[in-house]
């Protein structure tokens, strides 16, 4: 499975420079930036943009990413569909709107019973909780205690070690796939349904949180912690109503939509994916984008910001100043700044807009 998804990802930028290629020969040879808006792919030159491709194929913020998209042999009986087909959508491949996201990990259905997974330790002696599970659904929301349960044949560890609660997935997935099932995805393993449901409670004001999925559905929601690392390496997450002192977010290949965050310092990393964030930063604000699509919302800051900027073959824009290919710069609002904001990127996209 990993070397399917390294060759997506390589196979995926090779067609977007040849994409890029084509369609700058088109408009006369004038170079341009590919960024992503209201689900398509635009190429953008001399203030001028051209829709070349829908953001669903390779998972806009706004859509679920379709895994079965990526490897036709996860879906054989698609892939028949898609073949000679003329139209740019069709029910093998639905287009998700903003309120069609895929089945979370609270909507599944599974036929397993959900199991409790009983613990050996208390939250006074909690410090961190690592989580890193290689494919299925991922749940973490608020409790009114520290909980866990498992809801499928995939197996797991679940062990206390210096105040660090460790969570890992640990079932071979060498023969892994997935298959769409409606708006759902489901996990197989040499030809047996493995789809699991991974379900984390963390009191309010509970320790710092490390979480890694590798393949499927991350929901992250109604939490109060020390600070926050969410990794995504493929597949669609959303995280609401989320509050730490730091957080930061990392996606490879998919789609992140965070709603309702407040933290002190927050960092966005992008290679292949898009993130979409919005909520209140106090201090710092890092993004740094290599080919994808950041977007930040957030309230003008009292005080006004400081900002930096740079770029190489994509595209900046905060508070409607635009920072171009092989480009820097350094700009300000107010006397006394309260916001840091450093923003990288380099063949992509990256937006910060106050409202």
């Amino acid at each position: 499975m990993g070397k399917k998804i390294v060759f997506a990802v390589f196979g995926g930028i090779a067609l977007l420079g040849l994409l890029m290629s084509i369609v700058g020969w088109v408009l006369g040879g004038r170079p341009g930036t590919l960024r992503v808006s209201e689900g398509e792919v635009l190429y953008q030159a001399d203030g001028e943009s051209v829709a070349v491709a829908k953001a669903t194929g390779w998972g806009h913020m706004r859509n679920a990413l379709p895994w079965h998209w990526i490897d036709r042999e996860l879906a054989s009986e698609e892939a028949e569909q898609w073949e000679g087909h003329e139209e740019e959508t069709h029910e093998a491949y639905p287009e998700y709107e903003d309120s069609q996201w895929l089945v979370s990990g609270e909507e599944i259905q599974i036929d397993a019973e959900k199991q409790q997974v009983p613990l050996s330790f208390d939250l006074s002696e909690l410090k961190q909780v690592q989580v890193d599970i290689d494919a299925g659904y991922l749940v973490i929301k608020q409790g009114e205690e520290l909980g866990f349960t498992v809801q499928g044949p995939m197996e797991y560890t679940s062990e206390f070690q210096n105040g660090v609660w460790m969570i890992h997935s640990s079932t071979d997935l060498d023969g892994a796939n997935t298959k769409p099932d409606g708006n759902a995805t489901r996990f197989y393993n040499n030809g047996q349904d493995v789809t699991t449901v991974f379900t984390i409670y963390l009191p309010k004001n509970a320790a710092g949180l490390e979480a890694q999925l590798d393949l499927g559905v991350m929901t992250v929601k109604d939490l109060e912690v020390d600070w926050l690392d969410l990794s995504l390496d493929f597949g669609s997450a959303q995280v609401k109503d989320v509050k730490a002192a730091r957080a930061d977010f990392t996606v490879d290949l998919g789609g992140m939509e965070v709603r309702d965050v407040e933290a002190d310092d927050c960092s966005l990393n992008v290679d292949l994916g898009s993130v979409e964030l919005t909520g209140v930063v106090h201090h710092s604000l890092n993004t740094n984008c290599e080919l994808g699509a950041i977007v930040v919302k957030m309230p003008r800051p009292a005080n006004g910001y400081n900002c930096t900027t740079e770029v190489n073959l994509g595209n900046i824009e905060v508070d409607g100043i635009s920072t171009n290919v092989m480009g820097s710069g350094t700009f300000s609002e107010g006397d006394h700044p309260d916001l840091q904001i450093n923003v990288h990127c380099d063949l992509g996209s990256v937006e910060v807009q106050f409202e």
